[in-house]
This record gives structure tokens, C-alpha cells and sequence, in this order.
């Protein structure tokens, strides 16, 4: 009789500890499940994150130009850059010039490598890049050799214009998100934004949104963002900071 109380104990020692076995491996299989999604949708994010940063940037190349003598009153200022020429191409790039004050003034970047500046100050600052569109003049120029060309400088930055073509494609005749990596099971938006703390609701322009391409979830589809802080080039050749946010649902 003892032995068989022994057994039953047994047998039901043996079932507590094989049911908690089963809970145990349900909730690791579980757990292991929801980090596995929330490893995809990160991974997924940061495709996107880096395949839109690269799709909107290019180089910017800068430099200064101080003059040696005064230029004559009414006059505009005509230099060689040919020592620029493997860095500077009419075909392939346009320039914004400012004076000392970061007051754009209009240039010319002519094909037979020379720029004309429609001023007569001492110092410009030079900004070359392919998504410039120039503000151009017709002048006669006086020539001035006499100058010192200051650093040249050629870094690749998120522009501004670029991001907001993408925005007036999404928000309007749509955009792929196959362009970025998005898989056709999932939607996608983005923001240019001047905060981490401002949200992604309202329009651009409102709320510290500088550029936005997102309508959101129409349903209950999982959410998941991530946000990057950025240096970007303005419509003024301006480098600024701001966060880029992508959308993943």
C-alpha cells in the first residue's frame, strides 16, 4: 500500500515537473518569435534609413576666394579656376556664390574654366554641387589674377531638395518602396524633422516638420520607427542639422 502511494506521488511529481517543462519551452518559443520580428523590422528600417540617405546625397565641394586688389565700381569679377578642373565641371555641376555677409550673389561657371561673380568685394564663398540651380547674369567682366583660393573642401551630404522630390512622389503619384528595400507586404514613410522631440503627425512646414512622406497606418499594423540625426544641405547651400525619421508598418 505504501509503494503504491509512492508511485502516484511519483506519476504526479513527474507530470508538475513535464507541464512546466511545456509552459517553459511555450513562453521561449513565444519570446524568441517576437524578438525575431522585432529583429526583421529593425533590420528592414535601417535598409531603408540607409538605402534613402544614399539615394539623396552628393557631393558638395567648397571653397573660398579672396581677391588681392579692388575690383572697379560697377565692374564684376572674372577668375581662373583651371586649377580646379578635375574638381569643377559645367556639364556635370553648377555654383552658388555668397559674399562675407552669406548673401548669395550671382555667378557664372563657364565651360572654358573660369567664374565670373556679379560683385565687386574682396572674399566669396564658392559652393559646387549638381543639385545647385544657378543664379546667372550676362556682364562683361574685369579680369582679376591677383587672388588666393582658400581650402577646397568635397564632402557628400543629405540634400534638402532631394528628399523633398521623394515627398512630392509619395505624397503624390506615389512612391516604391521597392526603391528603398521595402518588401510589397509592407508600407513605409520618412521625415525631415528639426527635433527628435517633434512628432510626425502634421504637415511639413508645422511642428518642426522640414520634409515629410507618411500617411500612416489606415489599420492596427505594427508600427516601428526609428530616428537618425543628420547634417543636411538647404535650398541655400546651408549645412544644417535635423533628425531623419523612417517608418516601417
Amino acid at each position: 500500500m505504501k509503494d503504491k502511494k509512492g508511485s502516484q506521488v511519483a506519476i504526479i511529481i513527474s507530470f508538475v515537473i513535464f507541464f512546466g517543462f511545456l509552459i517553459f519551452v511555450f513562453f521561449f518559443i513565444n519570446q524568441f518569435r517576437t524578438n525575431s520580428s522585432g529583429s526583421e523590422n529593425e533590420i528592414l528600417q535601417m535598409q531603408v534609413e540607409r538605402n534613402l540617405i544614399d539615394k539623396s546625397s552628393r557631393n558638395l565641394t567648397t571653397f573660398s576666394v579672396s581677391l588681392r586688389r579692388t575690383v572697379r565700381e560697377g565692374s564684376c569679377v572674372e577668375i581662373d579656376v583651371a586649377d580646379l578642373s578635375g574638381v569643377l565641371n559645367q556639364a556635370s555641376g553648377k555654383i552658388l556664390v555668397k559674399d562675407k555677409d552669406g548673401k548669395p550673389i550671382a555667378a557664372n561657371l563657364r565651360n572654358d574654366e573660369k567664374i565670373e561673380i556679379d560683385g565687386i568685394d574682396k572674399f566669396y564663398k564658392i559652393y559646387y554641387s549638381n543639385a545647385f540651380t544657378p543664379n546667372t547674369f550676362n556682364k562683361n567682366c574685369q579680369r582679376i589674377g591677383d587672388y588666393d583660393l582658400g581650402l577646397v573642401k568635397t564632402i557628400n551630404y543629405i540634400f534638402k531638395e532631394d528628399l523633398e522630390s521623394y515627398a512630392d512622389n509619395y505624397n503624390g503619384a506615389g512612391l516604391s518602396g521597392a526603391e528603398f528595400g521595402v518588401p510589397a507586404s509592407k508600407n513605409f514613410g520618412f521625415a525631415l524633422k528639426e527635433s527628435v522631440d517633434d512628432g510626425i503627425e502634421g504637415d511639413a512646414g508645422s511642428n518642426g516638420i522640414i520634409v515629410k512622406a507618411y500617411k500612416g497606418p489606415r489599420g492596427s499594423e505594427e508600427v516601428y520607427s526609428g530616428e537618425l540625426p543628420i547634417q543636411y544641405v538647404d535650398n541655400d547651400a546651408e549645412i544644417k542639422t535635423g533628425w531623419l525619421q523612417v517608418v516601417i508598418w
